[in-house]
């Protein structure tokens, strides 16, 4: 038998494990990831592992033992004290929950000054993103990659769910790859309007309940942690700090990078997204 043990699990992924004896399958495997689905219908959760070294998201199970090999000819269960696959056994009871809410920064991110200091640090790091590209040219651009952005901004004013929910239905599972481009816009917008604006901590959550049948799984479960305000390490950081430091060029930018070094385009599209939606409370 081998037993592994958990050093760290996200509190959002935390609560997921609560049920007894789920079933687990693998999704996909990588170098340094394992992305999972845990239980079924509502219930249902992604679950990340990685080593100790690998930066925490809402999903994330850190394993002090790497890699992790899951036998795909035995069933993989898991609770909240343990994940079990035949002879392998992860010990998730002696793990720390990290937490993998959003910081509360209204005050901080409500200054102008802030957004346009991000907003210079964008066009910095900007290499891939044809999202990014369009707001850094056009800050109240209506449209992008084909997108009205008309209905989503309205709602976003107003606080109207119906127009909000028109405008995602729009850019929901737009591009391509294992987290379409227009998802990764709307966690950013989804952020930028948690840290800005008086909206409750799961305004957005009813608006994405069935985000799951128009993108894929992986996305969906990202798009639902943004929604009830859950986002990784480096954004976290980057909420809290960067408005602390954000008349220090150069540090700045240490908090910027990680949120942008995501994927090919990934990070570049979530801060397009970012910046794109705290204009529009700002404005």
């Amino acid at each position: 038998m081998s037993v592994i043990q958990a050093s760290s699990v996200a509190s959002f992924a935390m609560t997921a494990l609560g049920y007894d004896k789920q079933r687990l399958r693998v999704l996909a495997r990588f170098d340094r990831h394992v992305y999972a689905l845990a239980g079924e219908g509502d219930a249902r959760s992604m679950l990340i592992f990685s080593p100790v070294s690998e930066r925490m998201t809402p999903y994330t199970v850190r394993l002090e033992t790497w890699p992790v090999y899951f036998d795909d000819n035995c069933e993989i269960f898991c609770n909240s004290q343990k994940i079990c696959n035949g002879e392998l056994i992860i010990n998730l009871s002696d793990a720390a929950e990290i937490a993998s809410d959003c910081p509360v920064t209204e005050q901080y991110w409500r200054q102008r000054v802030c957004y346009e200091a991000a907003l210079y640090d964008g066009a910095c790091v900007q290499r891939h993103s044809e999202y990014l590209a369009a707001v850094l040219n056009d800050p109240f651009c209506q449209e992008v990659a084909g997108w009205s952005l008309t209905d989503l901004r309205q709602g976003l004013r107003l606080g109207d769910k119906n127009l909000i929910a028109a405008g995602v239905a729009q850019g929901l599972g737009l591009g391509r790859g294992l987290t379409p481009a227009g998802d990764d816009f709307l966690c950013g917008v989804m952020l930028a309007t948690y840290v800005s604006a008086e909206f409750p901590s799961d305004f957005f959550s009813d608006i994405f309940y069935d985000a799951q049948e128009k993108t894929t799984t992986v996305s969906y479960f990202f798009l639902k942690s943004a929604s009830y305000r859950h986002a990784s390490e480096d954004w976290q950081k980057f909420l809290q700090f960067y408005p602390l430091i954000h008349s220090v060029p150069e540090q700045r930018l240490r908090l910027v990078r990680p949120i942008t070094q995501h994927g090919y385009s990934s990070g570049e599209d979530t801060l397009a997204g970012f910046l794109w939606g705290l204009n529009v409370q700002l404005s």
